[in-house]
């Protein structure tokens, strides 16, 4: 293992560069295909980027290499689910580790947060009274809201597939009870991008928060930065495009 090209990616990845800790463990791969670890890691780089298929791709790979799923990769495939809005698949791995490792509170938080994302109120109830068993009402707000900044552009987007809110319509939204959820997201989205400003899954969900809010100029601030960071994001070029439709921009105006 080439511990210090490792390390180089780690501390580019820590700091926001990305681009160039892709490049690095796209290297490491090469050199150390048989490590589970350094292609779990690398798939969360690619979340970062906005490259959900190669995050899963790599993840696929790295259950390969091992005779069962380590708490390690259960907890990256749960977050890349959630960045996708894949909340049933993202419960199914934070329920698998919490039943594996029942006082990982982290887990139980993952999993209250996907419940409630896919509207299963009755099983919200359940792990939050466990959760509550574990650790104080502090902790567990802290655990939710960190578990929330992962699921909150995801939850839009499931969302906005199984219609239960239509983007570019403010005038519906308001009348809703996403309203609350849309605008919580956008919030948490837009403290996210204040402090990783290089995460391009990040301004992405953003953009779509603002754009189901009808805030169209915001959409498109936000997808611009998503695409300067990776020129490369399908899912941002393709909402891109539509935000520069001539009725969005009248909206717009």
């Amino acid at each position: 293992m080439n511990y210090g090209r490792l390390t180089q990616a780690r501390v580019h990845e820590h700091d926001g560069r990305l681009r160039e800790a892709e490049e690095l463990y796209a290297s490491l791969l090469r050199q150390h295909a048989d490590q589970p670890d350094v292609w779990i890691e690398a798939a969360q780089v690619a979340g970062a980027l906005g490259e959900d298929d190669t995050a899963m791709r790599r993840l696929r790979h790295a259950d390969s290499l091992t005779p069962f799923q380590s708490a390690r990769w259960l907890a990256a495939a749960a977050r890349q689910h959630m960045h996708a809005g894949r909340a049933a698949s993202a419960g199914l791995c934070w329920w698998k580790l919490a039943h594996r490792e029942p006082a990982d509170a982290r887990a139980w938080a993952g999993l209250l947060v996907c419940a409630l994302a896919a509207r299963k109120g009755w099983l919200a109830l359940r792990v939050r009274m466990t959760l509550n068993d574990g650790v104080d009402s502090a902790e567990a707000r802290r655990l939710i809201a960190e578990q929330w900044r992962h699921m909150a552009g995801g939850a839009l987007l499931d969302a906005i597939r199984n219609k239960q809110v239509e983007s570019k319509a403010p005038a519906e939204v308001d009348r809703t009870p996403l309203r609350s959820l849309l605008a919580s997201a956008a919030q948490t989205l837009e403290r996210h991008a204040d402090k990783h400003p290089r995460r391009a899954d990040t301004h992405y969900h953003l953009s779509t928060c603002r754009d189901a809010l009808g805030e169209t100029i915001g959409a498109i601030e936000a997808i611009d930065a998503a695409l300067t960071i990776n020129p490369n994001y399908l899912a941002a070029q393709r909402l891109a495009d539509r935000l520069a439709q001539p009725e969005d921009l009248a909206l717009a105006a």
